[in-house]
């Protein structure tokens, strides 16, 4: 095999892997938004800037290996790399890593509540402990400004009298 053929074959693989890689890489992003819900803005951010970094790597590939010049089956092999591995290992990856990760965090949840329910209590307990003690407070501190105003005002009539 020449030298050549085998320096476009290169190239070919490394096209079909860097396509493997970017599917890779939006899977990643596909688990974050199974795990955490996301919102029309951020999934337009997050593509946006998936396809700037496609872009920039793409454009490291062609540059490192081809001289920077675009070859039609290098687009080819990009996109057969993202069609296959798209097609077979994909979305049974996506799905069961987000199910995995959100049983997980459902988990590690109900272990923190199971944690923080007996604080939970007391502070509940306490605080509507407290809660009376302030209503309490509160109307006791009325009734003392209402006398005192009372008072207040004999005062300045005494005062003023005289």
């Amino acid at each position: 095999m020449s030298q050549s053929i085998f320096q476009e074959t290169h190239f070919l693989l490394h096209s079909f892997l860097l396509g493997v890689i970017m599917v890779v890489i939006y899977d990643v992003i596909r688990i974050f938004r199974g795990v955490i819900k996301h919102g029309k803005i951020s999934i337009i951010v997050e593509d946006f800037l998936y396809w700037i970094a496609n872009s920039i790597l793409i454009f490291i590939m062609l540059y490192k290996e081809n001289n920077g010049s675009l070859r039609w089956f290098s687009i080819a092999g990009v996109a057969l790399g993202m069609i296959l591995y798209n097609v077979t290992i994909s979305s049974f990856l996506v799905t069961y890593i987000v199910l995995a990760l959100n049983y997980i965090i459902k988990f590690i949840g109900d272990i923190i509540k199971f944690i923080v329910k007996p604080f939970a209590f007391l502070l509940k307990k306490t605080g509507k402990a407290a809660g009376y003690g302030c209503g309490k407070g509160k109307l006791f501190m009325k009734f003392i400004l209402k006398r005192l105003k009372n008072k207040w005002r004999t005062i300045k009539i005494v005062l003023c009298k005289r």
